[in-house]
């Protein structure tokens, strides 16, 4: 894809015109120019997939993602180079899930501005994203939390109070179905005995892998609302 002539192909008004979606899978060939050829025609995306796609930075994510108003689903996993800043341009009132999973240079900055632009989001997948604390759940809750119906947290361990930050979330989030926090609680100290409550009138799947074999006396409670 990066031959010279396929760039011309792609970058053609006759290439994008009728695209709406765009799956890219474990290829080094793509990187920021070939997706702002793609952008220049491709206007009505509704689907973008970029998956350990390791040339790829913000300014491609940007290329992609700006001014795409159809935009439903969005999955950008594993993608070494791309940090916060290149969330902060998209924006879609029809946006409905987000996986930034295995994205470690994704903070809570970044999370804020993708909640905040984007209050459809129903489903979000944040699972390994390391780089967030505690105030990404805060601004999930606040800003999609009556829209929310799944969030991953897997091993998304960096949370200085992950107890108080995961309850409040719950409390806020009342359309919550589906909420998986393996190793979530990892850096919690294994000899302290925890209370967590977890609150949901909705909750029908929570997964809690891997917590029970490292942490002793944590206590979950599901408080049906």
């Amino acid at each position: 894809i990066s031959d010279l002539q396929c760039k011309e192909l792609i970058s053609s008004s006759a290439f994008g015109k009728n695209l709406t979606k765009i799956n890219f899978y474990l290829t080094e060939q793509l990187n920021d120019d070939i997706l702002d050829a793609i952008a220049k025609s491709a206007r009505n995306l509704q689907q973008i997939t970029l998956i350990e796609c390791q040339n790829v930075t913000d300014q491609g994510i940007i290329s992609i993602t700006l001014n795409q108003k159809n935009l439903r689903f969005l999955e950008l996993n594993s993608l070494s180079k791309f940090t916060s800043d290149g969330l902060k341009h998209v924006l879609s009132p029809v946006l409905i899930t987000v996986d930034l999973s295995s994205c470690a240079k994704i903070t809570s900055d970044g999370i804020y501005h993708l909640v905040l632009n984007n209050p459809s989001i129903r489903n979000l997948f944040l699972n390994h994203c390391r780089g967030i604390d505690d105030q990404a759940l805060y601004d999930i809750a606040q800003c999609i939390g009556p829209n929310l119906k799944t969030l991953e947290l897997d091993c998304a361990s960096n949370m200085l109070q992950p107890t108080i930050s995961i309850q409040n979330l719950s409390e806020k989030c009342p359309n919550l179905n589906q909420l998986s926090l393996a190793r979530f609680f990892e850096d919690t100290d294994p000899y302290e005995e925890i209370e967590v409550k977890i609150f949901g009138a909705e909750l029908k799947d929570v997964d809690l892998y891997g917590i029970f074999y490292e942490i002793f006396f944590m206590f979950f409670i599901i408080q049906k609302l």
